[in-house]
């Protein structure tokens, strides 16, 4: 007795589905999510926040300084000379010597003061006067009757350099063109007359 052998049904047997590749799945806890939700959020609110600030502000405009203000030293030497005692020796030194600060603040020129060697004799004076015109000095004041005396005397031997003694009584005898006289009584007349005359000497060599 054969027995028929009946053939599977295909249709009832289920596909096997290819190897799905590439994919990878990552699980995230749910507390992970959130704090990264979080963290995005503040930061584009801080972004947010930059930028509308930057829109409504008012623009600061940028702060400028003045130009730093220098003085350039004019090529131009006063002197005085003085007693062995210094400028301090009279007030009529003091003066001239004032009168020629102040030409210094408004001009930037250079002063300075030579002190005679020795006793205070004409002869000292003399030498004293000889040394600051050979040195350079464009304006060689006096103001004692000693210093007063040789600038008179020596004055003409330096064409190029102007002289200037301040007395109270006006010169007797005839001055050389390069020699100024000026005559005032009291100490701020002095101090004034010698800052006027510095100026007035500045404006004829520049």
């Amino acid at each position: 007795m054969t027995t028929a052998h009946r053939a599977p049904n295909i249709a009832k047997i289920p596909a096997v589905r290819p190897a799905q590749r590439g994919r990878i799945r990552i699980f995230m806890p749910n507390w992970t999510k959130r704090r990264t939700l979080i963290s995005a959020g503040v930061a584009l609110l801080t972004a947010i926040g930059i930028l509308a600030y930057l829109t409504l502000r008012s623009p600061t405009p940028p702060r400028t300084y003045p130009p730093a203000r220098t003085r350039t030293t004019i090529d131009f030497t006063a002197c005085l000379v003085t007693s062995p005692a210094g400028v301090d020796a009279t007030p009529q030194s003091q003066a001239v010597w004032q009168g020629l600060l102040d030409a210094q603040k408004s001009t930037n020129i250079r002063i300075q003061t030579f002190h005679m060697p020795g006793a205070e004799t004409t002869a000292n004076a003399q030498t004293a006067v000889n040394t600051v015109a050979l040195r350079g000095c464009n304006l060689v004041a006096a103001a004692t009757p000693t210093e007063a005396a040789a600038v008179e005397r020596q004055a003409h031997l330096y064409t190029g350099t102007q002289f200037a003694v301040v007395t109270t009584t006006p010169p007797r005898s005839p001055k050389p063109e390069n020699l100024t006289v000026e005559v005032a009584n009291s100490d701020s007349q002095i101090t004034a007359a010698v800052s006027k005359l510095v100026l007035s000497t500045l404006a004829t060599r520049h």
